[in-house]
């Protein structure tokens, strides 16, 4: 009886770990075709795309005709009230700079540079390290 005593736990130890190592194997295209085909049955398939749980909700829809829409719209665009797209979501244009150096003057500064050795590389101004 003492040898059953020793043998049981060994032999439950080695059930589990088969279980476990049965539980771990990867599932094959079979069994994963009929899995899904199961939870579509089932309703429990778990959308994906647009009809995730994770998309955006849906907003509420409008309450204005399309004419409506299209009369507010050309109205805007009339009286010059239409916004912008970097309006529309909040960004800032650039504001565009003059130079004070004629264009001559820009490339001879240029040529003068690379010349003694002083212009930037390209690489160095993105933050990239490159060999040489």
């Amino acid at each position: 009886m003492t040898s059953l005593h020793k043998l049981l736990p060994a032999a439950l130890a080695c059930a589990a770990l088969f279980s476990v190592a049965a539980q771990a194997a990867p599932l094959t295209r079979a069994e994963v075709r009929v899995a899904v085909v199961q939870a579509r049955a089932d309703g429990t398939l778990m959308p994906t795309g647009e009809a995730s749980p994770n998309a955006p909700a849906a907003a509420t829809p409008s309450t204005l005709t399309r004419a409506a829409v299209v009369a507010q719209y050309e109205k805007a665009r009339a009286d010059g009230t239409l916004p912008t797209i970097a309006e529309e979501y909040g960004l800032t244009s650039p504001t565009p700079s003059h130079s004070m150096l004629t264009r001559a003057e820009v490339k001879s500064e240029y040529l003068t540079a690379r010349a003694n050795g002083t212009l930037p590389s390209v690489a160095a101004q993105y933050g990239y390290d490159l060999p040489g």
